[in-house]
């Protein structure tokens, strides 16, 4: 029997949540997270309601702060706009930390 699933691939993105266990997501297009979102929904009460999008922009990983209360950091820096993740590098949204581990595809 055969797998009709397309073959994806994309970026492989860490979220952690305060108390809970770390989230791998294989991040293939666009994706929110907040606490109230069509997206990856973050138990973390000092996190917007849609505060942080995640994109892929010609195979690169793009993050952009949705006009959150508190802001996004990137490493030490309050994100301002739009600016690439790479895997050096650490998001803080309220408590919560996103981080870039890979670049997946279904072959690997």
């Amino acid at each position: 029997m055969t797998s009709s699933a397309t073959p994806r691939s994309g970026h492989i993105v860490v979220v952690s949540p305060p108390g809970r266990h770390p989230l791998q997501v294989l991040l293939t297009d666009r994706l929110v997270l907040g606490r109230d979102c069509d997206g990856l929904l973050i138990a973390d009460p000092l996190v917007s309601r849609h505060h942080l999008e995640l994109r892929l922009v010609a195979g690169e990983v793009m993050a952009r702060d949705l006009g959150s209360a508190n802001g996004t950091w990137m490493a030490t820096s309050l994100l301002d706009g739009e600016a690439p993740l790479n895997t050096c590098t650490t998001i803080t949204i309220g408590h919560t930390t996103v981080r870039l581990v890979a670049e997946a595809d279904d072959a690997s």
